[in-house]
């Protein structure tokens, strides 16, 4: 820059030579303002510089924390994989362990399965017993049910040849009141007949006067015409004609007085038909209203009948009522008694707990000593908690058993009830039908209004069938009221029995309660050291949540070195702005400097033209030529140093601009390359978290199956752990006692082992008696169950001989009800 100064300084001390001044002062401007647009152009270089080592030093920070991260992601999941080998092998070391003591416990889990396929066997056999029983007891009841439908269908197909008979009558009579109908339709059309004909004779008789009156007035102008010609035989004719008038008259009277008697023989005839239907019908009615008399007094000591056997029932519904209601005290005292036993026992199982704990405390010391023996043992134990599992089903059995005995009881109750119930609806309902059938023969024997005597026949004998069936109905309905006291009696005596037999299993359920909570306190126990485990199982499981935690910092450093490249894209992408604007002012430079390349030129063609003048100046003035030519060359070599330091300027912008396009496209090839480094690191460790993903969760997955199967396995171990130190603390109760007992008395060791043998067979005889117990109790409970079936089955058949009874009889009622009626509509057509 000290150069075009100094030049311009030459240039203005030279100025007075032989520049003229505005020349002097624009070729200034022009030096100033290049100067000042170099200086510019240099200042956006030193920026564009900094710009770039800004960017450098970035770009090396960022390659050293993707260094530092790669390290730490690098040492961090080394560590993690170590700590994953070391879970993974301690949990195969604890797999190894489980799976051993799983093998000891399924073998002993095969030995109590035979045992309880023995068993199996057993109550198979017993069960196979107790159907050939049930199936004998079926085969009884089929026959005496086959005996009381065959005893039914004997009496329904007499019932229904009765019915035939009826119908049969009942259609002889419909014959015979069509017949006597056909006959009053044959007096009606022969009244009409005679009506007709007397009806013709009076016409014919009044135009045969007609006919005469016609002729006689003939006569009479033919007499009048032939009066004066025949006045001799006037008198002849007159007196002719009087007495033929007087025959007339005659005949007219004759006929009159014959019509009159016909008249009145018809009205008599009818009369006398008339009083002959009047009496027919009066008897009719009597005999109608005696045999409604008849059967409002059967109905009504059928009603007395039915309130009686109603009272009956209603009698022996309520003995039964209060047959269970005593035995449902006796039960709710039962019950009572053996809660009151059960919190005896429970306190006393309180008090022996706390004493086996103390034991319990002591012998934990021993325990830790025999845990070796402890898998010779385990058998022992699963043996022991086979036979409580065993234990608890038949309780839980005995219970469920209990509970169905009950509610078959109830069920039972609520059926006879309801079956009762219904018996006595199907009976008003035949009752019903038999009122209905009563008024359809009622209405049909009006209808005959000829036969009269056959119908109070008819109606005798179906009195008497009534009676009958009455009677009938009155025999069952004893028989069975006889059967229900017997059956009620039965069931009341099975009912006490039952009651006794359920306070036996409810004392053996208490019992059984009290060993059940027994076991559920050691299993509570077993529960805590099991928590003790899930506890471990939990640590473990943080230790495999701090491993995926670091996974999600691990995702999380990814995810910043995501945002870092996309960072170093935006300012690659910034970078690249700035080299457009670059280029842009080198455009805008290279405009600049083509301008100023045209300015020189014209400068150029304006100091030739000058050095024409001058040539010609020259030629004027030869004494100043010279000088003027040194200072024009001076200026021209100023000129051409100050171009020449422009173009130098330029080229070197251009070079610096051509570096920076080249640190430009080596940063764009760095951050290519970092981006594709990025690209691929980021796919690396995504597979890489993908694979510690699905690493992580096939090992989550094995490690909850295998926490799963320990703490199965763990149950397992800690019931039979649980049942082995009871019976540890049974050992020692028993050695403590046996210790003290030695101590004491030696003598009486012998007498001891006798006494335990004994008491061993007793516990073994009372076991076999109680079983027996159970057995006999379960089939006394079937027997009863099946009686007091039977028992229902044949009360439901006595209903419904009873219920077919009054169907008949309602039926019977219908059809005098229907001969009523027809006899009615028979009056009202009359």
């Amino acid at each position: 820059m000290a150069t075009p100064l100094y030049g311009c300084h030459d240039s203005a001390t030279g100025s007075d030579a032989g520049y003229s001044p505005s020349r002097h002062a624009e070729i200034c401007a022009m030096l100033i303002t290049a100067e000042r647009e170099l200086a510019e152009v240099r200042e956006e270089c030193a920026k564009h510089g900094m710009r770039a080592e800004a960017l450098e030093a970035a770009l090396d920070r960022e390659r050293a924390n993707v260094r530092i991260l790669r390290d730490r992601h690098a040492n961090e999941a080394a560590a993690a994989r170590e700590e994953h080998e070391a879970q993974t092998r301690q949990l195969r070391d604890q797999l190894h362990v489980l799976k051993m003591v799983s093998e000891n416990a399924m073998a002993e889990k095969s030995k109590s399965s035979e045992e309880a396929a023995r068993r199996k066997k057993e109550l198979l056999e017993l069960l196979d017993r107790e159907r050939e029983e049930k199936s004998y007891i079926m085969a009884d009841y089929r026959e005496q049910t086959e005996s009381l439908i065959a005893e039914q269908g004997r009496e329904i197909t007499h019932l229904r040849g009765a019915l035939d008979k009826l119908k049969g009558e009942y259609d002889d009579l419909a014959k015979q009141h069509q017949a006597v109908e056909e006959e009053l339709e044959g007096l009606q059309e022969r009244v009409e007949d005679v009506t007709a004909q007397l009806d013709k004779e009076r016409s014919d008789t009044a135009n045969k006067t007609k006919d005469l009156q016609v002729n006689m007035q003939q006569e009479c102008e033919a007499l009048r015409e032939n009066l004066a010609a025949m006045q001799e035989q006037l008198q002849r004719t007159v007196t002719q004609h009087a007495a033929k008038q007087q025959a007339l008259t005659d005949q007219l009277q004759k006929s009159d007085e014959r019509q009159r008697v016909s008249e009145e023989e018809y009205q008599h005839t009818l009369d006398t038909l008339k009083q002959a239907y009047r009496r027919d019908t009066d008897s009719l009615r009597e005999e109608l209203s005696r045999v409604k008399e008849m059967h409002r007094r059967q109905e009504e000591e059928l009603r007395h009948d039915l309130e009686k056997a109603m009272r009956r029932e209603s009698k022996s519904v309520e003995t039964l009522r209060q047959a269970l209601e005593q035995a449902r005290q006796e039960r709710e005292l039962s019950v009572d008694d053996g809660l009151k036993q059960r919190e005896v026992l429970q306190r006393q199982h309180h008090d022996k707990v706390v004493a086996l704990q103390r034991e319990l405390d002591e012998a934990v010391q021993q325990l830790v000593e025999e845990r070796a023996a402890r898998k010779d043992r385990e058998a022992d134990t699963e043996v022991l908690r086979v036979r409580v599992d065993n234990l608890e089903k038949a309780n839980q059995r005995l219970s469920n058993e209990l509970e169905t005995i009950q509610v078959d009881q109830r069920s039972r109750e609520r059926l006879t009830e309801q079956t009762h119930q219904a018996a006595i609806e199907a009976m008003r309902t035949k009752l019903r039908t038999a009122l209905t059938d009563l008024g359809y023969v009622q209405d049909q024997v009006t209808q005959q209004a000829t036969d009269a005597q056959q119908l109070r026949d008819e109606l005798a004998k179906r009195a008497s069938a009534l009676e009958a069936a009455k009677e009938k109905t009155v025999q069952l309905e004893r028989t069975a009221a006889d059967e229900l006291s017997k059956a009620k009696s039965a069931a009341v005596q099975r009912e006490k029995e039952a009651a006794q037999v359920i306070t036996q299993l409810r004392t053996s359920k208490t019992q059984l309660e009290a060993t059940c909570e027994e076991l559920e306190r050691q299993l509570k126990e077993a529960e805590g050291r099991v928590q003790g485990t899930v506890k471990q199982v939990d640590e473990e499981r943080r230790s495999l949540e701090e491993a995926n935690r670091r996974l999600q910092d691990a995702r999380v450093e990814v995810e910043e070195l995501r945002t870092v490249v996309n960072h170093e894209r935006e300012r690659g992408t910034f970078a690249q702005e700035e080299k457009r604007q670059l280029e842009r002012q080198f455009a805008e430079e290279k405009l600049y400097r083509e301008e100023l390349e045209k300015v020189l030129h014209m400068t150029e063609r304006k100091l030739q033209d000058q050095k024409q003048d001058q040539a010609c100046q020259l030629r004027q003035m030869e004494g100043k030529v010279e000088e003027q030519a040194e200072r024009h060359h001076a200026e021209l070599a100023a000129a051409r140093i100050a171009a020449e330091q422009v173009r130098g300027e330029v080229v070197r912008t251009r070079e610096a601009i051509v570096e920076k396009e080249t640190a430009l496209q080596e940063m764009r090839e760095e951050v290519g390359r970092l981006h594709r480094e990025a690209a691929m690191r980021e796919g690396r460790l995504q597979e890489e978290m993908e694979d510690l993903r699905e690493a992580h969760e096939v090992e989550m997955r094995r490690m909850d199956e295998l926490l799963n199967g320990l703490r199965r396995d763990l149950a397992k171990s800690q019931e039979t752990c649980t049942q082995y130190q009871r019976e540890l603390s049974h050992i020692h109760q028993n050695s403590a006692g046996v210790r003290s007992d030695l101590e004491m008395a030696l003598e009486q060791a012998d007498a001891t082992r006798v006494k335990l043998l004994e008491d061993a067979k007793y516990r073994d005889q009372l076991n076999q008696e109680l079983q027996g117990t159970v057995r006999l109790l379960s089939s006394r409970l079937t027997s009863n169950e099946e009686e007091v079936r039977r028992m229902q089955e044949e009360l439901a058949d006595t209903n419904k001989r009873t219920q077919d009874a009054h169907t008949l009889i309602g039926r019977k009622d219908a059809t005098i009800g229907q001969l009523n009626a027809k006899l009615r509509a028979y009056e009202s057509r009359r």
